[in-house]
C-alpha cells in the first residue's frame, strides 16, 4: 500500500501545469489523457470503463483532437474535433470555437454526435 502511495505522489510531482479551458495547442505539441477503471459488479463479475482524450497542435491556428469512451461494450462514444481561435483578449481571456463529428452507441444502437 505504501508503495502505491509513493508511486502516486511521484507521478503527481512529475506532471506539469496545464491551462484551463479549451484553447489551442502550440504547433507540434500535444496532450493525451488515458483512463481505465475496473469495478466489481454483482457476484464476482468485473466491468471496465475506459476513455481517451488527445489533442495536437496541427498549425498555429488549428488544434485537432479525439475524445473516446467505452463502457464494457454497453455504451460509449468517439468524437473527432477541430478547434480554432476566435479572439484573444490578453489578460481578460480567450475565445475559441470547436467543431466535431462522431458517434455514440448504446449496445447495438448508434447515432451521430
Amino acid at each position: 500500500m505504501m508503495r502505491l502511495v509513493l508511486i502516486s505522489v511521484l507521478l503527481a510531482a512529475a506532471g506539469t501545469s496545464a491551462w484551463a479551458g479549451a484553447w489551442l495547442r502550440e504547433k507540434g505539441s500535444s496532450f493525451t489523457a488515458i483512463s481505465v477503471t475496473t469495478f466489481e459488479e454483482g457476484e464476482g463479475g468485473y466491468k471496465y470503463k475506459s476513455s481517451l482524450y488527445a489533442e495536437w497542435g496541427l498549425r498555429e491556428n488549428l488544434t485537432i483532437g479525439l475524445d473516446a469512451e467505452e463502457h464494457q461494450d454497453l455504451y460509449g462514444h468517439a468524437l473527432v474535433f477541430a478547434r480554432i481561435p476566435i479572439a484573444d483578449f490578453s489578460q481578460a481571456g480567450r475565445f475559441a470555437a470547436e467543431f466535431g463529428v462522431g458517434a455514440h452507441h448504446r449496445q447495438r444502437s448508434t447515432w451521430a454526435l
